[in-house]
């Protein structure tokens, strides 16, 4: 029996939060590059296909499980840095909204329905060092 060969994606984001670059690391085979428009497919430890992403052109996200639906990140400005659009089939799903103080570590988010009222609020402290979840 072989080593297990799960996948480990590494996105890379620039300063509006778009994505441009996934760096995945398959153990045993090194890091595999992955750019806008191809897809990446993402395996758990037995290989089997977990989901596939891909990066969208604009710096957003499809995020494809192997059944569906697709669900895509986007921005209507093209800044992710503040609320985002989640589509669902590329229609409207959710919109998502984060804060990180990266000083203080203290993340925030607020995810809606398309209806406008609150879903979830998550006010989330951590390590600012070393990013673990504090209670």
């Amino acid at each position: 029996m072989g080593a297990a060969k799960a996948t480990v994606p590494h996105f890379w984001v620039d300063k509006q939060g778009r994505t441009f670059y996934n760096g995945q690391d398959v153990q045993g085979s090194g890091r595999r590059p992955y750019r806008a428009g191809q897809p990446a497919p993402i395996r758990d430890a037995e290989e089997n296909l977990v989901v596939t992403t891909t990066i969208r052109t604009d710096g957003g996200l499809d995020i494809t499980p192997p059944a569906g639906p697709r669900y895509s990140i986007v921005s209507p400005t093209g800044d992710f840095t503040g609320a985002v659009l989640i589509l669902r089939d590329d229609d409207l799903w959710r919109t998502v909204t984060t804060s990180d103080d990266v000083v203080a570590g203290r993340l925030t988010t607020d995810v809606r329905g398309i209806t406008g009222k609150p879903r979830q609020h998550r006010d989330l402290p951590y390590d600012p060092l070393t990013g673990v979840l504090r209670p």
